[in-house]
């Protein structure tokens, strides 16, 4: 699930520009998971929403660079166990 419309209209792209777009589509057709993906309105009733919000713009403007690669192999590690 996610809040953003955008985000999720990029993984339909069959030739995304964006690079971490490209490595999450990449994850998911080496994946032999099914996926399913869900918009949902913002901060509706959503335990969290807020919280995940203020993390996403303090990342925004901290000026750091996250490890993308440690990011994906987390996220292919939990999505495989």
């Amino acid at each position: 699930m996610s809040d953003s419309l955008s985000a999720l209209i990029s993984l339909q792209d069959q030739y995304p520009q964006n690079e971490l777009i490209q490595l999450i589509k990449e994850c998911i057709s080496s994946s032999k998971n099914k996926f399913n993906f869900m918009w949902v309105p913002s901060h509706v009733c959503i335990p969290g929403s807020e919280k995940s919000d203020l993390m996403a713009e303090e990342a925004v403007t901290s000026g750091s660079t996250p490890s993308i690669t440690k990011t994906i192999a987390k996220a292919q590690k939990r999505i495989l166990t």
